[in-house]
């Protein structure tokens, strides 16, 4: 079964995501469909952000501090990736 990447039907009012950044917004679908494509199971090695984003340090910053992302060794990890979203 192919994996997808689910977005909340809340997530526009959702407090974590009420005033966030277009670019931090966009990072985090791109990064969403990528995990879900390449079955990273919500991990985003830190060398494939800068394909993602224009402005990959800042708008991963963002989504760790609105609790989106945590910081792991070597990228970031969705939060609750596999309570949301198939896995591989």
């Amino acid at each position: 079964m192919p994996v997808r990447f689910q977005v909340d039907p809340d997530f526009y009012d959702h407090p974590k995501s009420i005033g966030m950044s277009d670019a931090a917004t966009a990072l985090w679908v791109r990064a969403g469909s990528y995990s879900a494509a390449k079955l990273t199971d919500g991990f985003l090695a830190e060398h494939v952000l800068p394909t993602l984003s224009r402005t990959p340090d800042e708008a991963a910053d963002e989504l760790r501090r609105r609790g989106l992302w945590r910081r792991v060794k070597g990228g970031y990890r969705f939060h609750e990736w596999d309570q949301r979203n198939l896995t591989r």
